[in-house]
């Protein structure tokens, strides 16, 4: 056996088991996807147990014995058991666990048992090893959470705290006296001070810890092994979340699943979320260029909308059927098409229709495109980058977004309007790339591969700076100011110039129709009105969304929009594709998932200059802006804080107020404080130890503390029986009781527990009877 060294205080002990309760509060979190929240704070009570009577059990063991009992039998016992159990828990329903929680629960229990022991110094070391160990790879395996940050703030704090003053210790009978006094508490918060400022900044990281620890463990991905006990992101499993590169495995999540068959392609969506299309008997439909444009091209544009009519890529606005009602949605199962990761809201573009019969949407073709595209590499990947010239500079930075596609019959690549590069892992080939209509890009194959990761590098408009420029949608396009030639379009024309007669610039009447839809037509999910039957082939669609039911879909408030922008001489087109809500955005994962539900219809309109703007004239959806500057961030964080206090004004003035009350009487407060934290010690002396007499030393410093609070500090060098009888008016009573305890603290300190006569009287009552004579309002009064 060993012998043992200095005794380690009580209060160090404790500042060990509060580090690792720290570590288990975080293995907890490790669990908390498979087990209840109720299950996990049980558990951590009872480890909690374990180890408070632990560490009474071994300091009475060290008092009494004195020396190191032969722990090692049951450290390799805990462990062993530990790892054994795994395979018996497995036999119990959801009682298994992945290969890298039993590792940690390993640690876990060693650090529970080193815990115990660390009354004999040589064990402390190592524990605090462990409990950074389990603390980081606890970390690393749990989502990050708000609760995280907090336990990795408080365990940075302890173990701080624990090294500065095991350091301080160590060299304090070394270390030679000077004239300039440090204070440890200063020291001590200098230290921390780091720590906090990271705190601080915490939230405003995303993503899950483990990516702080890539290249430990393997992510979503691996080597295509299967362990049905694997948690998300680590490992091979069916927990195995979407990865971003290398994509080798993919797991059934509930919102990413295998799609082996019936891939939904853009109008099988269309049809699934709108019903399906009603074809009128009579279908001629007329375009016409408005008078003052020549009529040179109309023959070409007539013959090019007939051309693709017969595309079948038309969206026709008639629908046999009422579209699915949302409740429905939410009632079944649904399945991701494909996911995203990057800033949400955003608009994908699939297709664009430049005509409007009356009926249908018809997409243009893709011979006006002038499009120059090159491949460049970097970042190890090679980019399909756009070669295209912009007369206005209203874009800002560059961002990413990565698209994994689960599952699309399509071979179109959505992408944001201004995307600027695109990249594919292993595709180094341009050919592969086809344009299609203006900035939509297809792959030169059937459909999309699944679980690839497609880059996309854009850009946002600005429309902050519009300002600066006076010749905003002043481009005409021909072919983007056709409208139906029909008697219904008069109404609209004059709908269009009544909401802009006090509007000068193409601008100002682009946001005055915008506001108009938004603010007097309501979305409905369904269609309002389902045909039943034939319609005139002369009367519009869309006329009773504008003037009857004044209610519809998203491809009604598009292509209302168009007319009414088309109707004064502002070139615009309806745009099909996704709008990734950020409703569905996954904290835990890190992605948007995108649904077939989430087909949608909105407008783009030509700035001029070879520039498009996109327009969300469908109330309850956002399109993606600019990343906030500084300042429009603090406004945004101050307007936010005004929000929140005027919505919580009463629990604000309460705090308020209880804060006053409190600085107020601060003094009263912590004297209140330092008097229950010396009750508990007290306790815990008498449970704990077989040395009573302790207390007279925190009896001491308790006194102290009421002597610093009322302005009468004791000087270095002065006995605290010459101070208080030089600075108070003591009466025979007091001065009694006062040589009682100093003459105990004396026997503590220097004399030997056998039995003088001061040791006859009870410490804890000689204390409480001190405290009760030079209490903090006692000594106060003077």
């Amino acid at each position: 056996m060993l012998t043992s060294q200095s005794e380690v205080p009580l209060k160090e002990h404790l500042g060990l088991g509060l580090i690792s309760l720290l570590a288990l509060g975080q293995y907890s979190l490790v669990e908390i996807e498979v087990r209840t929240p109720l299950y996990l704070f049980v558990s951590y009570l009872v480890q909690t147990a374990l180890l408070i009577g632990g560490v009474v059990f071994f300091r009475r063991k060290q008092f009494y014995r004195g020396e190191l009992p032969a722990l090692m039998p049951v450290i390799i016992l805990t462990a062993i058991v530990s790892l054994a159990a795994e395979p018996i828990l497995r036999l119990i329903p959801n009682g298994g666990s992945s290969v890298e929680v039993v590792m940690v629960r390993a640690f876990k229990n060693e650090l529970l048992l080193f815990t115990m022991i660390c009354c004999w110094r040589q064990y402390q070391p190592l524990t605090i090893a462990i409990s950074l160990f389990v603390f980081l790879f606890s970390m690393a395996l749990s989502p990050t959470s708000g609760l995280t940050i907090v336990l990795m703030g408080l365990y940075l704090c302890a173990s701080i705290v624990w090294l500065i003053t095991r350091y301080l210790k160590r060299y304090s009978g070394t270390i030679h006296a000077t004239q300039r006094q440090y204070s440890l508490k200063r020291f001590l918060a200098l230290a921390i001070f780091p720590v906090l400022i990271v705190i601080a900044f915490a939230p405003f990281a995303s993503g899950r810890t483990i990516w702080s620890l890539q290249g430990f463990f393997p992510t979503s991905g691996g080597e295509g092994g299967r362990d049905e006990y694997s948690l998300s992101g680590i490992g091979n499993g069916d927990a195995l979340v979407p990865g971003k590169e290398n994509v080798q495995s993919f797991a059934p999540l509930d919102d990413a699943p295998f799609r082996e068959d019936d891939k939904p392609s853009l109008y099988d969506s269309f049809s699934e979320e709108y019903g399906e299309p009603f074809k009128p008997k009579n279908s001629d439909r007329m375009i016409a260029i408005p008078p003052n444009r020549t009529e040179t091209l109309l023959p070409e544009l007539v013959e090019e909308m007939k051309t693709m009519q017969q595309s079948g890529r038309q969206f026709s606005m008639l629908r046999d059927k009422v579209g699915r009602k949302r409740s429905d949605v939410e009632s079944t199962t649904s399945k991701a098409i494909f996911h995203v990761v990057g800033r949400v809201p955003l608009h994908l573009r699939m297709e664009t229709y430049d005509f409007y019969d009356g009926s249908q949407l018809i997409p243009g073709d893709n011979s006006t495109n002038s499009t120059e595209y090159v491949l460049n590499e970097h970042d190890e990947m090679h980019w399909l980058e756009a070669l295209e010239d912009c007369a206005f500079n209203f874009f800002s930075p560059e961002e990413s977004h990565v698209l994994k596609i689960v599952g699309i019959d399509s071979n179109i690549i959505p992408t944001p309007l201004h995307w600027t590069g695109i990249a594919i892992k292993d595709l180094n080939t341009r050919n592969f790339y086809v344009e299609g209509q203006h900035r939509v890009m297809h792959l030169d194959r059937d459909a999309l591969p699944d679980l690839v990761p497609i880059h996309v590098r854009s850009r946002v408009l600005d429309e902050r700076n519009f300002d600066s420029a006076q010749v905003l949608y002043s481009a005409i396009r021909q072919r983007y100011i056709s409208i139906p030639d029909t008697p219904d379009m008069l109404p609209i024309i004059e709908l269009a110039n009544e909401n802009t007669a006090e509007c000068t610039l193409k601008r100002e009447k682009v946001v005055s129709i915008l506001n108009y839809v938004r603010d007097n037509y309501d979305h409905v999910e369904e269609n309002s009105s389902p045909i039943i039957g034939d319609k005139d082939s002369k009367s519009l669609s869309i006329t009773p969304f504008l003037f009857e039911t004044r209610k519809g879909t998203d491809y009604e408030f598009a292509t209302a929009t168009m007319l009414l922008l088309r109707s004064l001489d502002i070139s615009c087109r309806v745009v099909s594709g996704y709008y990734v809500d950020p409703d569905n955005y996954d904290r835990r994962k890190d992605h948007t998932s995108v649904y077939s539900q989430d087909v949608h219809f909105w407008c783009e309109v030509d700035l001029g200059g070879n520039t498009w703007q996109t327009l969300e004239p469908t109330p309850g959806y956002e399109k993606l802006g600019p990343p906030l500057r500084l300042y429009e961030r603090i406004e945004h964080a101050f307007l936010e804080v005004i929000s929140w206090s005027i919505t919580h004004w009463m629990g604000i003035t309460m705090s308020f107020v209880l804060t006053c009350m409190i600085l107020w009487q601060r003094h009263a407060v912590m004297a209140l404080l330092a008097l229950w934290y010396w009750k508990m010690c007290c306790f815990w002396l008498r449970i704990a130890t077989s040395r009573p007499d302790k207390v007279l030393l925190l009896t001491r410093d308790l006194l102290d503390r009421h002597l610093a609070l009322v302005g009468h500090r004791r000087p270095v060098g002065v006995t605290l029986r010459k101070w208080l009888l030089e600075s108070y008016l003591l009466n025979g009573q007091e001065r009694e009781q006062l040589s009682d305890f100093m003459y105990l603290i004396d026997e503590t300190i220097y004399g030997s527990r056998g039995n003088s006569p001061g040791m006859l009287l009870d410490p804890l009552l000689v204390s409480k009877d001190m405290i009760r004579h030079f209490s903090w309002s006692r000594l106060r009064r003077g």
